[in-house]
């Protein structure tokens, strides 16, 4: 299974709402990369509705600023559990 928090890229476009909300593209750009990492929709949707649940903005914003200077985050940890427990699910 390839490194699926490469998803992160580009993810910190400016982001509008509210503090617990995820900006549209934040979803685009997650699918989207989890796709492109050989997942199905179906798969990459159920991540991210997990993600979004459970997963305060302000912290996978920082997973993101960490993956992206190349330093692991514990959200990496969390998120590849989703991609198991989605995976497991039919």
């Amino acid at each position: 299974m390839k490194p699926l928090l490469l998803l992160f890229p580009s993810l910190l476009l400016a982001a509008c709402g509210a503090a617990n909300s995820y900006p549209a593209a934040y979803e685009t750009n997650f699918v989207q990369a989890c796709q492109m990492n050989g997942a199905s929709s179906a798969r990459c949707e159920c991540v991210w509705a997990k993600v979004e649940a459970e997963i305060p903005v302000a912290d996978f914003e920082a997973a993101d600023v960490a993956l992206q200077a190349g330093q692991e985050h514990p959200i990496r940890a969390q998120i590849l559990g989703y991609h198991q427990a989605c995976e497991a699910t039919p």
